[in-house]
């Protein structure tokens, strides 16, 4: 057995906390079998270049204890793990 590891959207695919990872954090969108987006806590995804992508959240979306997961909650998660995001309105 390894280490724990940090249960976290971000965590370490190496470690035994990524096996509980999609029970705890539901993805943003996922790829499929043929390398296109599929929307899960998004409502909507779109590819903008290689590595940019437009997302718009589900209003539908919530925490576990029933609260709403805003675009502020996404944004800091991802800005958590290293990525750059640009918020609507922003500019």
């Amino acid at each position: 057995m390894g280490p724990l590891g940090e249960l976290a959207p971000t965590g370490d695919a190496e470690t035994l906390a990524s096996i509980a990872q999609p029970w705890v954090f539901e993805r943003l969108f996922n790829l499929d079998a043929t390398g296109q987006l599929k929307p899960g806590l998004a409502a909507r995804v779109e590819r903008l270049s290689g590595q940019r992508v437009r997302v718009e959240l589900r209003r539908d979306a919530t925490f576990s204890d029933g609260s709403s997961v805003t675009e502020e909650d996404v944004v800091r998660s991802l800005q958590a793990g290293g990525l750059q995001v640009i918020q609507s309105g922003a500019g």
